[in-house]
């Protein structure tokens, strides 16, 4: 059963341990868009505005004090929480709320959505899968990392330089050897 935030507000005090989970709702004063998120926390002053690829952007575009985080409702465990997030965050309420909201993805499919995006799986999942370039495509790849274009070119790696000096002639270990 959620509780209000009334009865959180007079429950709180600076020394309790307690763990809240709640759902919030952060706001960007400049133009109005939000996100929402579900947080858990021992601390509710803990300023955390949420941890979304967009809300995170626009927290560095726009700097941390022109955002607002309010506190929508609270929960008694993570699976309410996540129950109650899955609620808020629809596809419908994503489509009808496009251009006003930092958030990306449905309540509860947080977490790194290139990754987990179906058209970026590995193995058979993956359009590529058992095809190969063409020799003609290789050659394109090939021509186009070469020379002035690879991004190595002009660099001297000190490392591997004095690594090889060290093997030089008479240091070499096979230095005076025959192969057999």
């Amino acid at each position: 059963m959620t509780r209000s935030m009334l009865d959180m507000d007079n429950e709180f005090s600076g020394d309790n341990k307690t763990t809240y989970y709640f759902i919030y709702k952060t706001t960007n004063t400049i133009n109005g868009k939000f996100y929402i998120g579900k947080h858990k926390t021992k601390n509710l002053n803990d300023k955390y505005l949420g941890s979304g690829i967009l809300i995170r952007r626009a927290l560095n575009k726009y700097g941390r004090d022109n955002f607002q985080r309010e506190i929508i409702l609270f929960a008694e465990n993570e699976k309410e929480l996540a129950s109650k997030e899955k609620e808020l965050i629809t596809v419908d309420f994503l489509k009808n709320n496009k251009e006003g909201i930092y958030n990306i993805a449905p309540g509860g499919q947080g977490g790194d959505m290139y990754a987990n995006h179906p058209e970026n799986r590995k193995g058979t999942k993956n359009g590529f899968y058992g095809k190969k370039h063409s020799d003609k495509t290789k050659k394109i790849i090939g021509d186009a990392n070469r020379g002035e274009n690879n991004y190595l070119f002009g660099k001297k790696n000190e490392r591997m330089s004095i690594f090889n000096q060290s093997r030089v002639g008479e240091k070499n270990h096979m230095f005076g050897k025959k192969y057999s």
